[in-house]
């Protein structure tokens, strides 16, 4: 059995080439999982479709926001894929005291659907997006 993930010497991963497929990393969760992971993409998160410029297939990312680093862990355990970015929270600091706030997010393409199409029954957002991307670009949903 062969996998797509390559590494260099020092065992860093190698991106494959443009056009080359990548499998994807998505473990298959369980359903009170993938409800939990779509009520957090309900409630905290946003799912992004942007045109590519070089391509048929649009950019999609999928991204989970919170301040309690925890439930950004949990994001990382459930999925097994993406990462998590630290960042300042945008409230003024003048009026309260600024939190940490942290984004769990995936972009990869395989991913994305992968994840998508998992958390689709508890998610109006991975429902919408399906929906647009079979109506605008003529993807099987």
């Amino acid at each position: 059995m062969t996998t797509n993930v390559l590494s260099d010497k020092l065992g860093r991963r190698i991106v494959p080439r443009k056009g080359t497929p990548r499998q994807a990393t998505i473990r298959q969760m369980t359903d009170v999982e993938a409800a939990w992971m779509g009520a957090m993409l309900e409630g905290e998160g946003s799912v992004m479709l942007l045109p590519h410029h070089s391509s048929r297939k649009p950019f999609v990312r999928a991204v989970i926001t919170n301040t309690d680093p925890e439930i950004m862990s949990a994001c990382l355990r459930l999925t097994n894929a993406g990462r998590v970015n630290r960042g300042q929270d945008n409230r003024s600091s003048l009026v309260r005291e600024t939190k940490i706030c942290f984004a769990w997010a995936i972009q990869a393409w395989n991913d994305v659907m992968s994840f998508l199409q998992q958390v689709r029954p508890y998610s109006m957002k991975a429902q919408q997006l399906f929906t647009i991307l079979s109506n605008k670009y003529g993807a099987p949903v």
